[in-house]
């Protein structure tokens, strides 16, 4: 028997989005209103990542609710200084890990252009190697590849110390997207369950008494792939109409046997349960969105469906 994760898994499922032709299945948002699980400041005495409502001249309050993360929430970031803060990626806050990873981010800016700023590497391998994103092609689809890519810096885009990175001035909030597809198990060099991404403050030596990076509503999501082997192991089932009126069919995608399948409410209320066959009467449920919590062999997988 399964372990029933439905709890744990429930908050990480909430709407989907249209952009550009692709549908968006968003899974998670980090609000920095309280503590996120799979997001870690480093503990070392000079890290400057702080969340809470920055009060600056430029970076003042926070894109959406109360708190936000920031270097430092009250006045200048120092010198010479190398800041981080890690985001865990995987199947537990990302459904299609590893087949289709997407973030979104909204952020402001206000360092020396061209020496001070942030930007972003990822790990594979539990943090033992990092490769700044912008570099990365463990993938078909990588980070400033097409125009799925929004607001991210460029290899034209360099730090003091060399590396890719976002610096200068952008006072306004500005969104910041990219993403994989097909990509983490492509390479036979890339086994892993999860995948860490590493946002990384540096400053030289130079005082400008500039404030930062403030960074806010990290939105984690997947787009399909359509027509690929990839997409349609990411996704393993189809519901089908979503949304439903009467009656909904489960539909395998790559022919795999449906056992069971348990049946939430939006409060992780359990409703009931069907076995042996593929299709679910929703007649007589209340107009809302619910969970699907399919058992197929050693596999669980969790899918939303609209009741109209």
């Amino acid at each position: 028997m399964i372990k029933r994760t439905f709890f744990k898994l429930i908050a990480l499922f909430s709407c989907v989005l249209i952009y550009g032709q692709r549908e968006e299945y968003t899974w998670d948002i980090v609000t920095f209103e309280e503590p996120y699980r799979y997001l870690e400041i480093d503990t070392i005495a000079s890290n400057t990542w702080e969340t809470g409502s920055p009060d600056k001249m430029h970076l003042n309050g926070s894109y959406a609710g109360m708190n936000s993360i920031a270097t430092r929430l009250y006045g200048a970031y120092p010198t010479d200084n190398h800041s981080a803060f890690t985001l865990k990626i995987s199947g537990m806050n990302v459904d299609h890990y590893p087949y289709s990873v997407y973030l979104e981010f909204m952020h402001r800016l206000d360092t020396e252009a061209g020496k001070d700023g942030g930007y972003i590497d990822v790990s594979y391998d539990g943090g033992q190697t990092w490769t700044n994103i912008i570099e990365d092609r463990s993938g078909c689809y990588v980070p400033g590849d097409d125009f799925e890519t929004e607001g991210l810096y460029s290899l034209s885009d360099t730090l003091y110390n060399g590396e890719y990175g976002f610096s200068g001035e952008v006072h306004d909030w500005s969104k910041v997207r990219f993403g994989w597809e097909g990509c983490m198990v492509k390479s036979s060099s890339i086994a892993s369950d999860s995948m860490l991404l590493r946002f990384h403050f540096i400053s030289d030596g130079h005082d400008t008494s500039q404030e930062g990076w403030n960074i806010d509503h990290i939105r984690l999501f997947s787009m399909p792939i359509t027509g690929s082997t990839a997409d349609g192991q990411a996704n393993g089932f189809s519901v089908l109409p979503n949304p439903a009126v009467d009656e909904i069919l489960i539909v395998s995608v790559d022919g795999s046997v449906i056992e069971r399948i348990w049946i939430y409410d939006m409060t992780g209320k359990f409703l009931g349960i069907v076995e042996g066959t593929n299709r679910i009467s929703v007649a007589e449920y209340p107009a809302g969105i619910y969970f699907l919590e399919i058992e197929s062999g050693n596999r669980e997988i969790f899918k939303k469906v609209m009741k109209q």
